[in-house]
């Protein structure tokens, strides 16, 4: 399987954003720049320590399980409007 924006997008909505919907998240595909993956967080995974480090760690684990490639993930975090406040 060629590794391309569209499968990654593809992949993104249905192996990863299901499993962290499951504790309140929500993951999206936004670009695809060469070995740069980049993504918008938004929800629990937002709020959660854990995003910038082992999220990222798993998703390259699970993309280069499908494609044997290593990816570098660079997430956006989409708070909610009233954190601003």
């Amino acid at each position: 399987m060629e590794l391309t924006a569209q499968e990654l997008n593809k992949f993104i909505k249905e192996k990863i954003n299901p499993r962290v919907q499951g504790d309140g998240g929500e993951v999206s595909f936004v670009s695809l720049e060469g070995q740069v993956l980049t993504v918008k967080v938004q929800g629990e995974c937002s709020r959660c320590p854990l995003t910038s480090g082992c999220f990222k760690d798993w998703m390259v684990q699970e993309i280069d399980k499908v494609w044997k490639k290593q990816l570098t993930v660079k997430i956006i975090v989409k708070k909610p409007y009233f954190w601003d406040k």
